[in-house]
């Protein structure tokens, strides 16, 4: 018996409009800008309302959780230790604008019962 179901919810995040290198993994070179604040925002909060529309139907479906391919890589290394990345560092900011923008997805999906 499968313990976990995962689905990879990258999909809603592509804008067919955009050119994409892969339509199966986040689109990181659609979402990822060079300079301040580092993400376009308007495509990142509209792929999480599309995402977060979704989590619904693959509840319903029986997935338990729900992945984002390549996420692994946004961390911004604020824990306990000494720093990573200087505060301003575009790497650290780009994390950071991420994990604010996926948050209310990971909530739904946990308000969903799902990891």
């Amino acid at each position: 018996m499968l313990t976990y179901r995962l689905a990879d919810i990258s999909g809603p995040f592509v804008d067919p409009h955009k050119p994409f290198r892969n339509w199966s993994s986040f689109p990181f070179t659609q979402v990822d800008l060079p300079t301040v604040p580092f993400v376009d925002s308007a495509q990142l909060t509209w792929g999480v309302a599309r995402a977060t529309a979704h989590l619904r139907a693959l509840r319903a479906q029986g997935y338990s959780g729900i992945v984002i391919d390549n996420l692994a890589h946004l961390t911004a290394f604020d824990g306990p230790g000494e720093p990573i990345y200087a505060p301003q560092s575009p790497a650290r900011l780009r994390a950071l604008a991420y994990r604010a923008a996926l948050q209310p997805l990971f909530g739904q999906a946990a308000a969903l019962g799902m990891q």
